[in-house]
């Protein structure tokens, strides 16, 4: 939904000859339905590279990325004129360094009385090691 992914593709909602248009009619539905950025995030599978990506609109992106390194890749960065994010419209607060394996976690601790609820996502490696940490406001 968020990406950047490669330019060529067409398979997604974020490739202008695949499904671009349904995805920003996403986002705009999210927005005239009362959904908030920091309220609403969207997880990401079948990408071979791990990211936390954010829209324009302000929501959020997390990709769990490749199990293994074998499947791993590199993926496409905002600014890069093969992505499908040529103009760096999208912020990408973290994207692999390397072709690695891993995984995500997400952490939702309800609210008590000592605190709020809190939720959190971690982007892990594919040794385990957390590589990547964000607790939503």
């Amino acid at each position: 939904m968020v990406g950047p992914d490669d330019a060529h593709k067409k398979d997604n909602h974020v490739n202008a000859n695949g499904f671009r248009q349904e995805g920003e009619a996403f986002f705009s539905w999210l927005k005239e339905n009362g959904l908030a950025p920091g309220r609403f995030f969207i997880l990401c599978g079948d990408r071979h590279w791990k990211y936390h990506a954010v829209h324009p609109s302000g929501f959020e992106e997390f990709s769990c990325g490749a199990l293994n390194r074998e499947n791993a890749r590199l993926g496409r960065k905002p600014g890069d004129p093969k992505s499908s994010d040529p103009d760096a419209k999208i912020r990408q607060p973290y994207t692999d360094p390397s072709a690695i394996g891993g995984f995500l976690r997400v952490s939702l601790t309800a609210a008590r009385p000592e605190g709020p609820a809190t939720l959190e996502f971690i982007l892990h490696d594919d040794t385990g090691k957390s590589i990547n940490f964000y607790r939503a406001p």
